[in-house]
């Protein structure tokens, strides 16, 4: 390993936002937020010659699982930091030693990367998955261009990079680019050198602040400050115009009951990303119902408040929150045992506006 990245990485983090910022439920069952954390990780940025990553072949009691795959040093040693980073453990099933070559793969030579790669994680093209799995590991300021390809295992085998444009917009921020990415096949691959950073977001548990430090970055390249336009105090982030995914089947009810409340309803998707930044920054009040839309929230202002319209219990984002100091309210707007992740569902209007009224200091009784 080079000696400029065998340093723990440490800076102070953002803990006078998290002080700003408080989380609180409404409509969930007790004590479903104390398993969320906020606090300080080891976070390493290390280099690894002669390197080989290895994909997971067998995937246990989680069939649904792909390529979940992992990277061994040169003398056979479990990575951890390449592992996904997620709170369940069936997902970090990878051996801690390497006992030989992938099976199926002795026939033919690995491939070799030469010259010098950076990885970035497990890759889905959700973006929610993208900002939290694959952006984050980019917390630490590098010259991320200098790199001959950026590698990341795909979590599952039909996975290819998605929206091209967006992903080259986040990376040049960044400092690298997307013709650098390079998604890891289902066979050995061996590295002349591999850079590994920790995962500062562990997705369903919990998160060190600095895993914001990259999305900082971000924000400023695409929306400088002092060039930023003018934003509506109030802004809802609609679904209702997705052609798939999670959405609630009567989000037009929720809109009208925003734009009563002085909302600017807006569709993110339909947006250049500049502009998604300069909304969330600008906000005084931010509310959506759960999904990757609302992972945008990692751009907005410490103590913004944020209504978060709920169909399941949302760790990820209750995380998100936590560290980036908002004032957020939660509402599980469906019955405790009906919540679910079924892709159309109908949310209790009375449940929304009972936390609209929370939210913004009118209710009463």
């Amino acid at each position: 390993m080079t000696g400029r990245h065998e340093m723990v990485y440490e800076v102070p983090a953002h803990q006078k936002a998290v002080e700003q910022g408080r989380l609180r439920t409404l409509g969930y069952p007790p004590a479903s937020i104390v398993s969320v954390r906020t606090g300080r990780i080891t976070l390493e940025f290390r280099s690894y010659p002669g390197s080989v990553a290895i994909p997971l072949r067998d995937h246990g009691p989680q069939p649904k699982l792909r390529n979940i795959g992992a990277v061994y040093d040169r003398d056979g040693a479990l990575v951890v930091d390449s592992q996904r980073a997620v709170r369940m453990r069936s997902w970090r099933n990878n051996p801690p030693v390497r006992s030989g070559p992938v099976a199926g793969s002795a026939s033919t030579e690995p491939m070799l990367l030469t010259g010098r790669s950076f990885f970035a994680g497990h890759y889905s093209p959700g973006f929610g998955h993208v900002l939290l799995e694959t952006l984050a590991r980019f917390w630490r300021p590098e010259d991320y261009g200098a790199y001959d390809q950026i590698v990341c295992y795909r979590r599952r085998a039909d996975v290819a990079f998605a929206d091209i444009d967006l992903l080259s917009t986040l990376l040049g921020c960044l400092g690298a680019s997307a013709s650098q990415l390079l998604l890891l096949p289902d066979s050995e691959v061996r590295f002349e050198t591999l850079d590994v950073s920790t995962s500062p977001f562990v997705l369903k548990w919990m998160a060190d602040p600095r895993f914001l430090d990259a999305f900082e970055r971000i924000a400023r390249c695409v929306s400088p400050p002092a060039q930023r336009s003018a934003t509506p105090a109030r802004v809802y982030l609609s679904r209702s115009r997705l052609g798939r995914g999670r959405r609630a089947t009567n989000e037009a009810q929720i809109e009208s009951l925003m734009i009563a409340n002085g909302f600017s309803v807006e569709h993110p998707q339909e947006l250049p990303f500049a502009r998604q930044v300069e909304l969330m920054s600008g906000a005084d009040v931010i509310a959506g119902c759960d999904g990757s839309a609302l992972h945008l929230a990692v751009f907005a202002r410490a103590g913004t408040r944020l209504l978060a319209i709920d169909s399941r219990q949302v760790p990820s984002q209750f995380v998100i929150d936590r560290d980036r100091g908002l004032d957020a309210l939660h509402v599980l707007a469906l019955d405790e045992g009906t919540a679910s992740r079924v892709a159309l569902w109908e949310a209790d209007i009375d449940r929304v506006e009972r936390g609209l009224e929370v939210l913004l200091g009118t209710a009463t009784g």
